[in-house]
């Protein structure tokens, strides 16, 4: 009796794994104010930021200007960055 109910607990498991939905692991999005504070408010007073009347294209010559120079972003940072600044 004993050995035929030992295949009920990996039944169950396997069911209860099967029916339980799989959530992929993504890097949070970044958050393009965070960005502005952390990499480009150390050589640029906010002010001088938010002076500035650009548009979405303004900004993107801007920002690859300043990673041309150094600045260290990804490609999904860039991205949030120009949300953040196109948006204001």
């Amino acid at each position: 009796m004993m050995k035929r109910r030992m295949w009920i607990v990996p039944a169950v498991l396997g069911v209860f794994l099967l029916l339980t939905p799989v959530q992929a692991q993504e890097k949070p999005a970044a958050d393009g104010a965070k960005l502005v504070q952390e990499r480009c408010i150390r050589c640029h007073g906010a002010g001088r930021i938010d002076q500035a009347k650009k548009d979405r294209k303004g900004w993107e010559s801007t920002v690859d200007r300043m990673i041309g120079k150094g600045v260290k972003l990804t490609a999904q940072e860039r991205e949030s960055v120009l949300a953040h600044l196109s948006g204001r």
